[in-house]
């Protein structure tokens, strides 16, 4: 295999690897009509991060707080 077949095959495979555990530091942030309030998600893939955020939005279920990833 040539050189530059087994960098490009490589590359794809850093890519892919990169894509699939890619782990972050994330913000929920929930709001009503007055305030906003921010909790920190630290070192967890978005996936992740948003179930955490969709448990703080169950809390608050029934009032006007909306909360989203940021």
């Amino acid at each position: 295999m040539g050189m530059k077949k087994m960098s490009l095959i490589l590359g794809i495979i850093g890519l892919f690897v990169g894509a699939t555990s890619c782990k972050k530091d994330w913000t929920c942030a929930c709001s009503d009509s007055v305030n906003v309030y921010s909790w920190p998600i630290e070192n967890v893939k978005k996936k992740d991060a948003q179930a955490t955020c969709d448990q703080l939005t169950d809390l608050y279920a029934g009032t006007s707080v909306n909360c989203s990833i940021e």
